[in-house]
Protein backbone atom coordinates (compact mmCIF):
# COMPACT_ATOMS: atom_id res chain seq x y z
CA UNK A 1 0.00 0.00 0.00
CA UNK A 2 2.90 2.28 0.44
CA UNK A 3 4.22 2.09 -2.76
CA UNK A 4 1.29 2.33 -4.51
CA UNK A 5 -0.22 5.28 -2.59
CA UNK A 6 3.00 6.55 -0.66
CA UNK A 7 3.57 6.59 3.34
CA UNK A 8 1.57 9.80 4.23
CA UNK A 9 -1.27 8.57 2.45
CA UNK A 10 -5.44 8.07 3.64
CA UNK A 11 -5.04 4.89 2.32
CA UNK A 12 -1.46 3.89 4.82
CA UNK A 13 -3.51 6.04 7.24
CA UNK A 14 -6.31 3.61 7.26
CA UNK A 15 -4.44 0.42 7.43
CA UNK A 16 -2.52 1.96 10.70
CA UNK A 17 -5.66 2.97 12.39
CA UNK A 18 -7.30 -0.61 12.07
CA UNK A 19 -3.86 -2.68 13.17
CA UNK A 20 -3.85 -0.13 16.38
CA UNK A 21 -7.31 -1.19 16.74
CA UNK A 22 -6.76 -5.03 16.58
CA UNK A 23 -3.25 -4.53 18.56
CA UNK A 24 -5.25 -2.61 21.76
CA UNK A 25 -7.85 -5.53 21.98
CA UNK A 26 -4.63 -8.35 21.66
CA UNK A 27 -2.81 -6.05 24.47
CA UNK A 28 -5.77 -7.03 26.83
CA UNK A 29 -5.47 -10.48 26.50
CA UNK A 30 -1.48 -10.42 26.49
CA UNK A 31 -0.90 -8.21 29.38
CA UNK A 32 -3.47 -10.55 31.58
CA UNK A 33 -1.32 -14.18 30.36
CA UNK A 34 2.19 -12.22 31.21
CA UNK A 35 1.13 -10.74 34.58
CA UNK A 36 -0.37 -14.29 35.83
CA UNK A 37 1.63 -16.43 34.48
CA UNK A 38 4.99 -14.84 33.04
CA UNK A 39 6.18 -15.24 29.82
CA UNK A 40 5.48 -18.64 28.64
CA UNK A 41 7.76 -21.25 27.93
CA UNK A 42 7.89 -22.20 24.12
CA UNK A 43 7.65 -25.69 24.67
CA UNK A 44 4.52 -24.87 26.14
CA UNK A 45 2.97 -22.52 23.40
CA UNK A 46 5.19 -23.14 20.62
CA UNK A 47 6.98 -20.57 19.02
CA UNK A 48 4.47 -19.04 16.63
CA UNK A 49 2.16 -17.96 19.65
CA UNK A 50 5.69 -16.92 21.66
CA UNK A 51 6.14 -14.51 18.74
CA UNK A 52 2.62 -13.38 18.59
CA UNK A 53 3.16 -12.77 22.70
CA UNK A 54 6.07 -10.68 21.31
CA UNK A 55 4.79 -8.89 18.47
CA UNK A 56 2.06 -7.60 20.79
CA UNK A 57 4.67 -6.27 23.41
CA UNK A 58 6.81 -4.51 20.37
CA UNK A 59 4.15 -2.87 18.76
CA UNK A 60 2.77 -1.54 22.21
CA UNK A 61 3.62 2.23 21.91
CA UNK A 62 4.40 2.77 25.89
CA UNK A 63 7.95 2.48 27.50
CA UNK A 64 6.87 1.97 30.62
CA UNK A 65 5.23 -1.53 29.13
CA UNK A 66 8.43 -2.36 27.47
CA UNK A 67 10.62 -1.50 30.48
CA UNK A 68 7.67 -3.66 32.24
CA UNK A 69 8.44 -7.11 30.39
CA UNK A 70 11.80 -6.85 29.54
CA UNK A 71 12.98 -8.90 32.57
CA UNK A 72 10.50 -11.60 31.24
CA UNK A 73 11.73 -11.67 27.37
CA UNK A 74 15.45 -11.80 28.98
CA UNK A 75 14.29 -15.25 30.96
CA UNK A 76 12.48 -16.20 27.63
CA UNK A 77 15.52 -15.85 25.76
CA UNK A 78 17.67 -17.58 28.51
CA UNK A 79 15.18 -20.47 28.45
CA UNK A 80 15.78 -20.72 24.40
CA UNK A 81 13.41 -18.02 22.51
CA UNK A 82 15.44 -16.33 19.74
CA UNK A 83 17.27 -13.59 20.84
CA UNK A 84 16.76 -11.50 18.18
CA UNK A 85 13.61 -10.44 19.55
CA UNK A 86 15.26 -9.32 22.72
CA UNK A 87 17.54 -7.25 20.12
CA UNK A 88 14.31 -5.63 18.34
CA UNK A 89 12.89 -4.86 21.85
CA UNK A 90 16.30 -3.34 23.40
CA UNK A 91 16.55 -0.89 19.97
CA UNK A 92 12.77 -0.36 20.84
CA UNK A 93 12.94 0.62 24.38
CA UNK A 94 16.62 3.09 23.45
CA UNK A 95 14.39 4.78 20.59
CA UNK A 96 11.59 5.55 22.86
CA UNK A 97 13.96 7.22 25.13
CA UNK A 98 15.19 9.35 21.82
CA UNK A 99 18.71 7.66 22.33
CA UNK A 100 20.48 5.96 19.86
CA UNK A 101 19.64 2.46 19.33
CA UNK A 102 22.34 -0.40 19.44
CA UNK A 103 21.38 -3.18 16.83
CA UNK A 104 19.98 -0.66 14.36
CA UNK A 105 16.25 -2.72 14.12
CA UNK A 106 14.55 0.42 14.25
CA UNK A 107 13.68 2.68 11.20
CA UNK A 108 11.73 5.98 10.66
CA UNK A 109 10.09 8.05 8.26
CA UNK A 110 13.11 10.36 6.63
CA UNK A 111 12.45 13.93 8.46
CA UNK A 112 14.10 15.56 5.47
CA UNK A 113 12.10 13.45 2.61
CA UNK A 114 8.96 12.16 4.08
CA UNK A 115 7.93 9.44 1.49
CA UNK A 116 11.50 7.53 2.29
CA UNK A 117 12.74 5.88 5.31
CA UNK A 118 15.83 6.48 7.29
CA UNK A 119 17.36 4.03 10.34
CA UNK A 120 16.53 5.42 13.60
CA UNK A 121 20.02 6.89 14.77
CA UNK A 122 22.69 4.24 15.54
CA UNK A 123 25.28 3.81 18.25
CA UNK A 124 28.86 3.33 16.24
CA UNK A 125 27.08 2.83 13.11
CA UNK A 126 30.47 1.09 11.98
CA UNK A 127 30.59 -1.62 14.33
CA UNK A 128 26.75 -2.59 13.80
CA UNK A 129 27.27 -5.77 11.89
CA UNK A 130 29.27 -7.77 14.95
CA UNK A 131 26.02 -6.54 16.95
CA UNK A 132 24.04 -8.09 14.78
CA UNK A 133 25.46 -11.19 14.49
CA UNK A 134 25.63 -11.84 18.02
CA UNK A 135 21.78 -11.51 17.95
CA UNK A 136 21.22 -13.64 15.61
CA UNK A 137 20.13 -10.67 12.88
CA UNK A 138 21.06 -10.46 9.48
CA UNK A 139 23.37 -7.56 8.12
CA UNK A 140 22.66 -4.31 8.52
CA UNK A 141 22.87 -3.75 4.86
CA UNK A 142 20.78 -6.80 3.98
CA UNK A 143 18.33 -5.63 5.93
CA UNK A 144 18.12 -2.03 5.14
CA UNK A 145 17.46 -3.44 1.10
CA UNK A 146 14.23 -4.00 2.38
CA UNK A 147 13.61 -0.76 3.17
CA UNK A 148 15.46 1.05 -0.20
CA UNK A 149 17.69 2.63 2.37
CA UNK A 150 21.58 2.39 1.30
CA UNK A 151 23.58 1.61 3.87
CA UNK A 152 26.52 3.61 3.84
CA UNK A 153 28.92 3.23 7.70
CA UNK A 154 30.68 6.59 7.18
CA UNK A 155 27.71 8.79 5.68
CA UNK A 156 25.58 7.84 8.29
CA UNK A 157 28.16 8.39 11.20
CA UNK A 158 28.12 12.15 9.35
CA UNK A 159 23.96 12.37 9.75
CA UNK A 160 23.58 10.50 12.88
CA UNK A 161 23.39 13.17 15.29
CA UNK A 162 22.12 16.01 13.30
CA UNK A 163 18.94 12.89 12.60
CA UNK A 164 18.89 12.41 16.85
CA UNK A 165 18.95 16.49 17.13
CA UNK A 166 15.79 16.12 14.74
CA UNK A 167 13.91 13.10 16.75
CA UNK A 168 14.12 15.46 19.63
CA UNK A 169 13.38 18.55 18.47
CA UNK A 170 10.21 16.74 16.92
CA UNK A 171 9.59 14.98 20.23
CA UNK A 172 8.93 17.42 22.33
CA UNK A 173 6.66 19.42 19.39
CA UNK A 174 5.17 16.44 19.35
CA UNK A 175 4.40 16.26 22.96
CA UNK A 176 3.24 20.24 23.15
CA UNK A 177 1.08 19.95 20.79
CA UNK A 178 -0.76 15.84 22.15
CA UNK A 179 -1.16 16.53 25.76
Amino acid sequence: IRKKYGNNSKEVDSVWKLISKIDSLNRVIVFDILDKYGWPDTSLIGIKANIAIWVVIHHTPDLKIHKKYLPLLQKAVENGFNKYYLALTIDRIEMEKRKKQIYGSQIMQNPWNKDKWILYPLKNPTEVDKRRKDMGLPPIAKYLKKWEIEWDPIEYKKISNKLLREVRRNSRKYRKTHK
